[in-house]
Parts: C-alpha cells; sequence; structure tokens
C-alpha cells in the first residue's frame, strides 16, 4: 500500500514538472519561402516608320536612297611626258568651255616645230623652181616628182609638230568646276597620268537605284520629289532614262533623273532620299 502510495507520488511530481516545461516552450514559427519578383515584362517592340516616316509633308509611297551626280565628269590624263609651267584653275574653281586648264615646257617641241617649217618652206621653193624647170624642158619627170614628194613629206612633218605643241597645253572639253588635282606645277608627269578630275556642275542628275518590279508604272517623264541631306532641301526631278538592263541578281534596275528648276546649291555626290509614289 505504502509502495503504490509511492509510485503515485512521484508520477504526479514528474507530470508537475513536465507541464511548465511544455508550456513554456516555444513554437517553432512557420517560415514563408522569400517571394520571388515578377519577371519584367519585355517592352513593346516599337512600330515599324512608315515608308516616309521622318518626311514632313510626304503622302504615302516609297523612298529610295538618290545621289546626284555629273552628266559630264572626267579625268584629265596627260596627253604627253614632260614637266608642268602652268595650272590656271585650282580645285573648286569654274572654267568655260576652251579655257586653258595647264600647260607643259614646250621650248623643244616648238623648236622643231620651227625647224619643220623652214624645211617644208625650202622644199616648196625647190619644187616651184623645178616646175619652171619642167615647162622648158630642162627637168625629167622623175626629179618633178620626186620633188614633189619632199614638199608633201616636209608638209607632214609641220602637220606632227603642231599637234605635239598643241598638246602642250590642257583645254577644257566643256564648262565646268575642278574636283580634284593630281599634279602641281614643275612636276614632271609621264605620258597618261591623271592631271585634274572635273565635272558639269550646271547639268546635274539623280541616279538611284529601284526594284526592277516598279518598271509597270515608272518610266521616263515621271516625276517625284527628292530632299538632299547635306542641303535639307526638297527639290523636283523628272526621270529622263532607265538603265539599258535590269540586275538579275538583285532585280533591280538603275534610274537617271534631272533636277527641275534652280539647283545651284547643289553639287556631284550629294545623296538624299526620293519619294517614288505609285499613286501620282
Amino acid at each position: 500500500m505504502r509502495t503504490r502510495i509511492g509510485t503515485v507520488a512521484l508520477a504526479l511530481l514528474l507530470a508537475t514538472a513536465a507541464g511548465p516545461a511544455s508550456a513554456t516552450e516555444p513554437q517553432a514559427a512557420s517560415v514563408s519561402p522569400p517571394s520571388l519578383p515578377a519577371p519584367a515584362q519585355p517592352a513593346p517592340a516599337p512600330s515599324s516608320p512608315g515608308p516616309t516616316d521622318g518626311l514632313p509633308g510626304y503622302g504615302a509611297g516609297r523612298l529610295v536612297r538618290a545621289q546626284v551626280v555629273s552628266r559630264d565628269a572626267t579625268q584629265l590624263a596627260s596627253p604627253m611626258a614632260g614637266r608642268v609651267v602652268s595650272m590656271s584653275v585650282r580645285d573648286g574653281e569654274t572654267f568655260e568651255k576652251g579655257q586653258e586648264l595647264l600647260s607643259f615646257d614646250c621650248a623643244l617641241a616648238e623648236g622643231q616645230l620651227g625647224k619643220a617649217r623652214t624645211v617644208a618652206e625650202k622644199t616648196r621653193t625647190v619644187l616651184a623652181a623645178k616646175q619652171r624647170l619642167e615647162k622648158l624642158g630642162s627637168v625629167s619627170p622623175l626629179e618633178l616628182a620626186v620633188s614633189e614628194a619632199e614638199a608633201k613629206e616636209a608638209q607632214a612633218d609641220v602637220r606632227l609638230m603642231e599637234v605635239t605643241v598643241g598638246r602642250c597645253r590642257v583645254l577644257a572639253p566643256y564648262a565646268g568646276r575642278v574636283a580634284g588635282v593630281q599634279v602641281r606645277t614643275w612636276q614632271y608627269v609621264g605620258e597618261g597620268q591623271p592631271l585634274l578630275d572635273i565635272v558639269d556642275h550646271k547639268v546635274l542628275e539623280v541616279e538611284m537605284i529601284v526594284p526592277s518590279r516598279w518598271l509597270g508604272w515608272l518610266g521616263t517623264g515621271y516625276r517625284f520629289d527628292v530632299q538632299i541631306d547635306e542641303t535639307g532641301r526638297r527639290y523636283t526631278a523628272e526621270v529622263v532614262r532607265l538603265s539599258g538592263k535590269v540586275d538579275a541578281a538583285s532585280q533591280s534596275i538603275k534610274v537617271y533623273a534631272s533636277i527641275v528648276g534652280p539647283s545651284a546649291d547643289l553639287l556631284p555626290g550629294m545623296s538624299g532620299r526620293a519619294l517614288l509614289d505609285h499613286a501620282s
């Protein structure tokens, strides 16, 4: 009996000691996982610009790149080997047709021309004398024929030296402007060496490449506007001719147009955008 009471008392004591400990034991806090930031939404793609965006005043149409070119442009090469003694124009300056642009030292050629003229005069004098003697029967036909041949040969030498002397001066083939200078005064150059780049700055054209499928409505006489980047101005142009063939690889064709109206501020090499409006 006493043993059972002791066992019960021990059990109560243990229960009493365990109760407060359980009551004071902290409960585990519920930990929620960290929230992840929402994925960034892609920015909406910008709308594709229309064919004439950025050009106020343009209606619906197709824009193509265009370049201003000179109808007549060439590089003058040296017609002879020699030393440059004078240059009458510089880069950017204008000139008239037939104006002397450059000249060579021509003293030797001029001396040879003078000698050829003297020989030609002598042969003409001899020929005239033999023609008078031939009438008197004092000269054989063979001698007269030889004199005539010598006179013709001497005259041919004169013409040859005149051509040589003429090559000592480089003349402008047309009115225009100097676009480049490759030589300097007193420089010795060889025959065929580049001297000057010249362009006709008064007659300009617009050159562009367009899809060949446009040929159904694009042809000579078609008018359009072209805005030049360098001047910021808009000009009217008219198609004057098409290239003689279509490029099979790119299915495109080159188109040439002339500027209608004032264009004194344009220079070859300027570029811009041309509006080709099918509806027009």
